[in-house]
C-alpha cells in the first residue's frame, strides 16, 4: 500500500528478498537519480523543462513516474513524505530518503 513508511519499505524489500532468493535493497539517493536524471545530467526525467502536454515523462532509461504526489524511498538519509516525515529536507540518522519505490539487486 501506498504510501508507507520508511519501515513498510524495508519490510517489503526483506519479504521479496526471501520470495525471490536473492538480496533486494532500496536504492541509494545516487541510484535513484541516476534512474531518473540519466547519464547526461537532465533537471527533469523527461528532460529540461517542464511540460505541460501530458506526454509521457520517462526517465532515459524508460523509467516513468518518478515525479509524483507519493512519497518515494531510497537509502541516504533524507526524508520526504510519506506518513512518517511530511516535512522534505529532514535528516535523522540510518534514515531513507526519497527515491523510487523500485528494488536494486545486489549480489547476496
Amino acid at each position: 500500500p501506498l504510501p508507507c513508511t520508511l519501515v513498510e519499505a524495508e519490510a517489503l524489500c526483506s519479504a521479496l528478498s526471501r520470495i525471490e532468493g536473492a538480496a533486494l535493497r532500496l536504492p541509494s539517493s545516487e541510484e535513484w537519480e541516476m534512474g531518473a536524471r540519466g547519464p547526461d545530467g537532465r533537471l527533469f526525467p523527461w528532460g529540461n523543462s517542464m511540460r505541460d502536454d501530458g506526454a509521457t515523462r520517462a526517465s532515459p532509461w524508460g523509467v516513468e513516474k518518478l515525479v509524483a504526489s507519493l512519497p518515494q524511498w531510497a537509502q541516504g538519509g533524507l526524508l520526504c513524505g510519506g506518513r512518517e516525515q511530511p516535512v522534505c529536507a529532514s535528516r535523522r540518522d540510518g534514515a531513507l530518503a526519497v527515491g523510487a519505490a523500485r528494488w536494486v539487486m545486489s549480489a547476496p
